[in-house]
Parts: C-alpha cells; structure tokens; sequence
C-alpha cells in the first residue's frame, strides 16, 4: 500500500493528483495492483496535507469508480469467457471467480452488486459477471453508485481526519470496508425495525 502514498505524494499539485487519482483508479479496475481502498484513503491523506480540496478530489474519484465499474460491466457484457484469455485481467477474473460470481448474483440478485462493493478480491469479479449475465446496466449503476458513494466518503474522511495516523490506517486497510458493510447493514436494520415498530404501534392504536 506504501507504493501507492508514494505515488500521490511524487504529484506537486492539485492537477497532478487528479490526474494520478484517474489513473491509478483505472488501471486498478484492469488488474494493476492499485486497489481503490488504498487510492482513497491515499487521497484523504494528501487532501489532509492540503494539497487537494477533500470534496472535489472525492467527487473526481467517484465518477471514475463509476466509470471504470462500468467499463469491467460491459467487458463482460461483450466477451464473458472469452476476458480468461486476456493477460491483464485472467489473473482478477478467473473461470472460478466466474463461477462464484455468477453463484451470489443467481443467489441474491443485483442487490449483492452493493455487497460485493465491500469485499476487497470479489467486486471486480461480480460487475463483470453482473455484465455477462445480462443484469440491466441501470439498476447495476445504482447499487454501485449506492456503494461506492458509501465507501469512497468515508475512505477519504477516514484519512483526512486521522492523517497523523495514516500508516495505522493503511495496516488495516484489508479490514476497513467490512467495517463499513457493518456499519450499513446495522444502519439498514436500524430504520427497518425503527420502520416496523412505528407501522406497527400505529395500527395497534
């Protein structure tokens, strides 16, 4: 993960690291060993040494999430198996990830697409079977805008604000995106009881 600070501290300016944020995010979704956790906190952290606005480089970053989650999802729309044959991606996209992939989204449905986002080894896989599959390109964008909106405020807030930190940060950053699936399912529940209770105390007057 070092390597990956060490990128974003080389960048001497505000442009130069929205550059480096476009292109580490892209060559990430390709098999590059730059995994998106690492490119946010990374941001947080320059943005807490006030070379970049946290917000505008959040927002940079997210449109290219999006967009290079779009492009594994049509990659897989256009030549399912066939990517095992591609050197970059064969080693992220194997026909075993394909099959447990294609095995969580028959088992749970486009929504496992917000799921996966959380799962460091397993997101890639699943846009782009979500892609082979057919699952509609519209609802596949918003449970991963639903996601990535969640994990990439918070990875870059979590650097910002503990940039003094930072390297006890980056030790778990393996870690940190289940914490938050955590924090979002707990949350989830929360108004879905807090929903219930209120229909149901409603009726019983």
């Amino acid at each position: 993960m070092e390597h990956i600070l060490e990128i974003f501290n080389s960048g001497t300016g505000a442009i130069q690291i929205y550059g480096i944020i476009i292109l580490l995010l892209f060559a990430g979704a390709f098999g590059f060993p730059f995994p998106e956790d690492a490119v946010f906190l990374s941001v947080g952290y320059v943005a807490y040494k006030g070379v970049v606005d946290p917000v505008t480089a959040g927002i940079v970053g997210y449109i290219v999430v999006l967009g290079s989650d779009s492009v594994v999802y049509f990659l897989g729309n256009k030549l399912g198996k066939k990517v095992c044959n591609l050197p970059l991606l064969r080693t992220i996209i194997t026909p075993e990830a394909i099959q447990k992939g294609s095995v969580l989204l028959k088992k749970n449905g486009p929504r496992f697409v917000f799921i996966s986002k959380f799962i460091v080894g397993l997101r890639y896989t699943v846009f782009f079977v979500s892609g082979m599959m057919r699952v509609g390109y519209k609802r596949f964008l918003i449970f991963d805008a639903l996601a990535s909106a969640v994990t990439v405020s918070t990875l870059v807030s979590l650097a910002y604000f503990n940039g003094h930190r930072v390297d006890s940060i980056f030790s778990h950053v393996k870690n940190i995106e289940y914490y938050i699936l955590y924090v979002v399912i707990a949350v989830v529940l929360f108004f879905v009881f807090r929903y219930y209770f209120i229909k149901n105390k409603k009726g019983a007057i």
